[in-house]
């Protein structure tokens, strides 16, 4: 209902814009484009790709209430790309989904109006290395 779903290469399962979403099942690729707006609301959470995928899909499609703690859901880093997804459906998970990587603005616009921003939505690469940085003023 929420989106088309068109079969695709895994050379073209990899979303290219926010709200579309790569979907791997039963060893095939598929691209899920949203037919309208999938956003739920203005507040900077609710259009965030990782909040469109659990209410769209994770919840309704799934019973995934609660992504903290489900033990039926699992991450993997982005650097993994669509091979580490996957390698995961291999190794016995049933499905995996590819998100469009949250932007630098999407984050300080959660920031900016003081709320939380979802799990795993503030995994970033290149990650700095450890230590502590000063300013000279």
């Amino acid at each position: 209902e929420t989106f088309t779903v068109e079969s695709v290469e895994r050379a073209n399962a990899s979303p290219t814009r926010p709200h579309d979403f790569g979907m791997y099942l039963n060893n095939k690729w598929y691209y899920l484009t949203p037919r309208s707006n999938p956003c739920a609301g203005q507040d900077p959470v609710s259009t965030l790709d990782v909040t469109i995928l659990q209410e769209k899909i994770l919840r309704p499609i799934l019973g995934i209430t609660d992504v903290r703690s489900d033990n039926r859901l699992d991450y993997i880093a982005g650097d993994a790309g669509l091979m580490g997804i996957e390698h995961r459906c291999e190794r016995g998970w049933a499905v995996g989904f590819a998100c469009y990587p949250t932007s630098i603005n999407e984050l300080m616009r959660v920031a900016e109006s003081g709320v939380v921003m979802p799990p795993k939505s503030t995994y970033f690469d290149p990650k700095m290395r450890s230590g502590i940085f000063l300013r000279r003023y």
